[in-house]
């Protein structure tokens, strides 16, 4: 028989059981709904340059950039930024700062699908508020055009006050709208002028393009082919996107290299579509043996 001591410890177990089985699978819940974190996928490279024009040039076709997909990456996926979650964002004077952020997938082309990843993005390459430009591009334009309005504005102060006559009133509407342009930091340029005084003005090290370069802004409204990659082990924290990361795509390149991936993808999985059906004679016979 049972004890009455024995007896009173086993309820007390059950009760125990009963309470906090629950909350362990509430918490087990909340831990398998937690959005995976990846890294930037690598190794891919961004090869091109900026013309005199200003137009973008790229020296990897899509073909080229899918398969290099399908080989460095572990997942690809169309999806959106839809989340800046870094404590930091908006208080940090660190422009460079990494922020965290989240990924909404729409669509897996290949690897494991999530409904959300979570990875780190540098904030230089967020949109600047009312813009289509990101940080760094709206930093590094803005500062150029107001240091030249205000060395435009001071030139003109100087002719005035040496010609010893007083200001005419074109010569204060143009020194106003000059002293405006020097505080206010807008952008009056096309993006190919933007990208011809980004390349002039940013050292690119790796002799090719950018994410800035390529006039990159990442916005929650727009969709994006990113390829993310595992991190690794033995790496401390998490590589995040930067202005450098290769399998970060959008607009028609990003729609040309998807459709190149499903295709490989769908060579791979189908070996025969490689093939090419055997020729028949003109009676209609296979030539094959």
């Amino acid at each position: 028989m049972v004890n009455h001591t024995e007896a009173t410890r086993f309820a007390v177990d059950c009760s125990l059981v009963r309470r906090t089985t629950p909350l362990l699978l509430l918490a087990a819940a909340a831990q398998a709904g937690e959005p995976p974190t990846y890294s930037p996928c690598p190794a891919i490279g961004r090869p091109g340059h900026v013309a005199v024009d200003g137009s973008i040039r790229k020296e990897r076709s899509p073909q080229e950039l899918a398969a290099a997909a399908l080989e460095y990456c572990d997942i690809v996926a169309w999806g959106r930024f839809v989340s800046v979650c870094d404590e930091n964002y908006h208080r940090t004077g660190v422009m460079n700062a990494e922020v965290a952020v989240k990924f909404a997938v729409d669509d897996t082309l290949f690897g494991e699908a999530h409904e959300f990843v979570r990875t780190r993005m540098s904030r230089l390459m967020i949109v600047w508020p009312d813009t289509n430009l990101s940080w760094r591009a709206h930093g590094l334009v803005s500062g150029l055009q107001s240091e030249e309005a205000a060395e435009n504005g001071r030139g003109l102060l100087t002719r005035i006050y040496e010609s010893g006559v007083p200001m005419t009133g074109e010569q204060h509407e143009r020194l106003s709208d000059l002293i405006t342009r020097a505080a206010s930091r807008r952008i009056s340029m096309s993006p190919g002028e933007i990208a011809v005084i980004m390349s002039k003005q940013t050292a690119i090290s790796h002799g090719g393009l950018s994410f800035t370069l390529e006039m990159g802004a990442v916005t929650p409204e727009r969709t994006f082919l990113v390829g993310f990659s595992e991190p690794l082990e033995l790496a401390k924290g998490v590589a995040g996107f930067d202005s450098l990361s290769t399998m970060l795509l959008w607009g028609q390149e990003a729609q040309d290299v998807a459709e190149q991936i499903r295709m490989l993808s769908n060579q791979r999985a189908d070996p025969h579509l490689e093939e090419e059906p055997p020729s028949r004679t003109p009676t209609g016979e296979s030539s094959e043996r």
